[in-house]
C-alpha cells in the first residue's frame, strides 16, 4: 500500500531500532534486542507488525494486530493492540492509513469484530480512529465494525 509520500509494510527483524523507539514513544521502554522476539511471536500467533516508512527516512509509525477465538463468538475478534506515530510524522495521514490497513487485515482474517485498545495507543491519535472507524465503545475499547 502506497501512499502520497510514506508506504506501509510489515516489520522485519532489521526495524528493531527504530520499533523501540516508537515504543518508548508510547510509553512502553523497550530495548531494540527484545523486538525481533516479539515480532516472532506475534507473528507465529496469526497476528501482524506494521510499519509506515518514507522511501529515505526513518520509519514513521507501527501498529501491532492481533486476533482471538471466544466462546461468545462464531468468528475471530482482531485488535489493535500497539498503534504509535513519531511526533515529526503526525497530522499527515500515518495513523489514519495504518488503521485502514488493520481494517482490511481484519475482514481478511475473517473476523466478526474489529477493536482498537486505546490505552495502548498515542493519546494524539486517538482522534483519528472513529473517522476511519464506525463507532465509540468507550474509553478502553473502540469498535471498527462488526459483521452482522
Amino acid at each position: 500500500m502506497i501512499q502520497s509520500d510514506f508506504e506501509l509494510r510489515d516489520a522485519t527483524n532489521e526495524d528493531a531500532h527504530p520499533i523501540a523507539s516508537l515504543l518508548t514513544e508510547l510509553g512502553y521502554p523497550t530495548d531494540a534486542a527484545a523486538v525481533p522476539g516479539r515480532i516472532a511471536a506475534v507473528l507465529a500467533h496469526g497476528g501482524a507488525v506494521l510499519l509506515a516508512v518514507a522511501p529515505d527516512g526513518p520509519p514513521l509509525g507501527v501498529m501491532c494486530l492481533d486476533r482471538h477465538f471466544a466462546l461468545h463468538a462464531a468468528a475471530p475478534i482482531a485488535y489493535i493492540t500497539a498503534l504509535v506515530i513519531s511526533q515529526p510524522a503526525r497530522r499527515r495521514g500515518v495513523g489514519r492509513a495504518l488503521v485502514a490497513a488493520a481494517k482490511e487485515w481484519a475482514i481478511r482474517q475473517g473476523a466478526l469484530e474489529f477493536l482498537s485498545r486505546a490505552r495502548n495507543i498515542a493519546p494524539t491519535l486517538t482522534h483519528s480512529i472513529p473517522r476511519v472507524a464506525f463507532h465509540t465503545l468507550g474509553d478502553v475499547s473502540r469498535r471498527l465494525f462488526r459483521r452482522p
